[in-house]
């Protein structure tokens, strides 16, 4: 059974809005074991205000900034047998400009790779001055927030789950000051490309390098770089992943 949860303090701190482990930047859930206990809490930071067209309620309403009421999570798809979850707030409603979480929890009775998805959408408080839906909470649906989570069979083996992947593995020290080490994981040699962007999507920094099979490091110095939370992406060629660092004061 779920247990309840609290926010992850490291993305609260951060207070970047959003769902974590965030979909695009890492699309797995923490892996667990058949008939044994699992657990894993995804954070969920919600907008104070955002700016939206109004026409996707009604044709010709206006474009206008607007405040979130809250962000619901009604549901979860694909989860394994044995996994359930519960909510913090536990009406699964969580106010604008606050944080919550969701609990995974139990003990799976089956073993495999599921694709879980989030049920999410957020209540914006429509302005009394707007046309027909003046003074209203609309709900608006927030599309395409699924992981993978494998759940292993309970049988001993030697193989690490990740050394065939190319993946980021984590950026240390994050926040940081000067220099952060990137190691990422290679599944054969490759010519990897490493940008940095703002949160615009603006490529502020661009590199080349020359991965080995295994285990791989890139030192980024930050020098020059405004205090911040930037996003780094590392691509192979065939797949990209994205990760967020945090350059502190």
């Amino acid at each position: 059974k779920a247990q309840n949860c609290s926010p992850n303090p490291f993305f609260v701190a951060i207070g970047l809005p959003g769902v974590y482990p965030n979909p695009i930047q890492s699309s797995n859930l923490a892996s667990g074991t058949q008939n044994v206990p699992y657990s894993e809490t995804i954070t969920i930071i919600v907008l104070p205000d955002t700016t939206i067209d109004l026409s996707v309620f009604a044709p010709g309403l206006p474009t206008i900034n607007v405040e979130v009421a809250y962000q619901r999570v009604s549901g979860f798809t694909g989860l394994p047998a044995g996994i359930t979850y519960a909510c913090e707030p536990s009406n699964c409603e969580v106010p604008g400009d606050t944080s919550g979480c969701v609990g995974l929890g139990g003990t799976p009775t089956q073993a495999g790779e599921f694709t879980v998805g989030m049920t999410t959408e957020v209540g914006i408080a429509i302005p009394t001055s707007v046309p027909v839906i003046g003074g209203t909470v609309q709900s608006l649906p927030i599309p395409g927030i699924s992981w993978t989570l494998v759940i292993d069979s309970n049988t001993v083996s030697t193989a690490k789950p990740q050394e065939n992947a190319f993946g980021v593995v984590r950026n240390i020290p994050n926040p940081f000051q000067g220099n952060t080490t990137i190691t990422y994981q290679a599944p054969k040699p490759a010519q990897v490309q490493f940008e940095v962007l703002d949160l615009t999507g603006h490529r502020l920094h661009q590199a080349n390098y020359r991965a080995q099979t295994g285990e791989n490091t890139i030192v980024f110095d930050a020098a020059g770089y405004a205090p911040g939370i930037y996003l780094y992406t590392l691509s192979d060629g065939n797949k990209a992943v994205t990760n967020k660092m945090v350059i502190s004061k």
